[in-house]
């Protein structure tokens, strides 16, 4: 792949944080409706990435822009500690624990970048709050996105979040909270690594997304490689290995998977190929008994080119639909700036890393 392909995506997610009012990134654009309100969650784990371009371009302005977006998100945070859900423009907006989860990546970045404190006390706040409201199962019941007190085993990222957190911190509560979870997590992951109750709805529970089927695994993985902890990675690698074989039957991934690693959409999750792209490539890194690497590159290369054919004009230019075809079931008509950024972290870990 070419790196203009990411500057593309860059110049697209800039645009998104133009399109506002304030300096947070729009969720999306949609074909439809244009583009819709800035999202909280979203612009916490895009100001990391964009510190990691700034350093491989040498372009300030994606420093500068991360930094804006930070300062954003200090402004919004609830007197707790929390972050709201959804966009920024919810009529009764709540604090949500996924959200609140993905900006302490956000506000970390920050700090490391600049050493600025406020940073860190920002991110602390939130992860006390995380800390506070969890059950002593290691779940978080309340103050979740959608469906109110259903599991949710993607909180494994937030788990990897609150580690993030602890390697700054050495605040034994943050490793606690994230470990216990993780553990919750890990009863629910069956023989053949299908991890049930990781879907973001009640009614999609058996056929979850790859979106989130990624969030699970990643997390896992993350947080498994910061503890070094080999039950935690192999229960990702367990996971993973079925996406594997599922992608090397059928050369393609797709937006919806039931308890049997089957595919339940003929649709493709492009955000979701990207996640599952970045982990295979993750894995490949320690485990050479499978050709992760060539699959990771397959899958972003593959996508890449799923996606650019459905850009059309200036506001999508760059950008990564939710599905392909465009009226595919996960965000029917839309360009995401979350899906974006996961591709420019799988060009990131795929096409760059090695050359950095």
């Amino acid at each position: 792949m070419e790196k203009n392909q990411a500057n593309d995506a860059l110049s697209w997610l800039l645009n998104a944080q133009d399109v506002g009012e304030d300096d947070g990134f729009a969720s999306h654009f949609e074909v439809d409706c244009g583009w819709h309100a800035s999202y909280p969650e979203v612009t916490g784990y895009i100001i990391p990435t964009l510190f990691k371009y700034s350093k491989l371009t040498g372009r300030k302005e994606l420093r500068k822009r991360a930094l804006r977006a930070a300062n954003w998100l200090l402004s919004i945070q609830n007197k707790t500690g929390s972050f709201q859900g959804r966009l920024i423009d919810e009529p009764t907006p709540t604090p949500v624990v996924f959200n609140t989860g993905m900006i302490i990546f956000g506000l970390l970045s920050a700090y490391d970048e600049t050493k600025i404190e406020k940073y860190l006390e920002a991110a602390k706040s939130a992860g006390d709050w995380l800390v506070k409201i969890q059950e002593d199962t290691g779940e978080w019941k309340t103050f979740n996105t959608i469906n109110g007190d259903a599991k949710h085993n993607y909180h494994t990222r937030v788990s990897w979040a609150l580690l993030e957190l602890f390697s700054r911190t050495n605040e034994e509560s943050y490793m606690l909270s994230a470990n216990a979870n993780l553990e919750n997590c890990l009863r629910d992951q069956q023989h053949d690594g299908w991890i049930i109750n990781s879907s973001l709805t009640g009614s999609m529970q058996k056929t979850p997304l790859l979106h989130f089927l990624a969030y699970t695994i990643r997390g896992l993985l993350e947080s498994g490689l910061l503890l070094n902890s080999e039950k935690l990675v192999n229960g990702a690698v367990r996971s993973a290995s079925k996406l594997l074989d599922r992608f090397q039957a059928n050369k393609e991934m797709f937006g919806r998977y039931d308890k049997n690693w089957e595919k339940c959409s003929e649709w493709q999750c492009l955000t979701g190929n990207f996640q599952t792209a970045i982990i295979f490539s993750k894995i490949s890194d320690f485990d050479s008994s499978r050709d992760w690497k060539s699959a990771s590159e397959e899958i972003l290369d593959g996508s890449y080119k799923l996606a650019k054919s459905l850009c059309s004009g200036s506001n999508s230019n760059g950008a990564i639909a939710g599905s392909f075809p465009l009226d595919g079931e996960y965000m029917p008509g839309c360009f995401l700036s979350w899906a974006t950024k996961f591709f420019l972290d799988a060009f990131y870990e795929i096409e760059v890393k090695n050359e950095v």
